[in-house]
């Protein structure tokens, strides 16, 4: 439909788009697929989690995982790689249990990048395997605002993916997917002049941090009409 090669990272999405019927003797004659005045959105799979049920992957003999993020961001990747860390430790803590629970906060950072709803997709039989008919949106509860490029004293900083603004509460994610949460009592720009905000594409600024953050660490904010 595209010329794109879904199987070499140029997929268009074609799936996620929305579709009228046409019938052949109609040509011209568009018809709405669906029971709502937005129509359906009749190929849109909803994302495939495994994480409640990795114990059955890794029992079926799987030695390697792989994550699909070749067309997302590192901050999705980071943060979806952090989940199933957890994911895995939390089996490996006692593979010959009889029952595996996953941890919560699998399922928590797993809800803070951009995704649709979840399902385990094929692997309990089609019954399970669910589309979001009514609409072709992402659920985005949390936004991507910075990189930490370093820590000194007490003092973060940090590089600007996003705007958020003095007062904001943010949340950390530790390359080793610890989260910190916290509300900066300043911001100041590359200058040392305070500021309220972080307006610029990828400017540089320092906020007061009293735990010491690795390099590489990932600020988030919860995106302000979920507060």
């Amino acid at each position: 439909m595209t010329g794109r090669d879904a199987n070499r990272g140029q997929c268009a999405q074609p799936c996620r788009w929305k579709y009228h019927l046409v019938e052949e003797s109609r040509p011209g004659q568009f018809m709405e697929i669906g029971e709502t005045e937005e129509g359906s959105y009749i190929l849109n799979a909803n994302d495939m989690c495994t994480a409640p049920f990795i114990d059955l992957i890794c029992q079926a003999g799987v030695d390697s995982l792989k994550i699909e993020g070749r067309a997302k961001t590192a901050y999705y990747v980071a943060s979806v790689t952090s989940a199933y860390r957890k994911a895995l430790d939390a089996f490996l803590q006692d593979p010959t249990a009889e029952e595996y629970t996953c941890p919560d906060d699998v399922f928590e950072e797993l809800d803070r990048t951009s995704h649709r709803p979840y399902s385990p997709g094929f692997y309990f039989g089609r019954q399970q395997a669910k589309q979001e008919t009514k609409n072709g949106g992402y659920l985005r509860h949390w936004e991507f605002i910075g990189v930490v490029e370093g820590w000194q004293d007490g003092v973060a900083q940090c590089s600007q993916r996003g705007k958020f603004c003095l007062g904001d509460t943010i949340e950390v994610l530790t390359p080793l997917g610890e989260r910190i949460t916290l509300t900066p009592e300043w911001i100041k720009n590359e200058l040392g002049e305070e500021v309220e905000s972080t307006p610029h594409a990828t400017m540089k600024y320092t906020i007061p941090c009293e735990t010491a953050l690795p390099a590489y660490s990932l600020l988030r904010r919860r995106v302000p009409s979920e507060k």
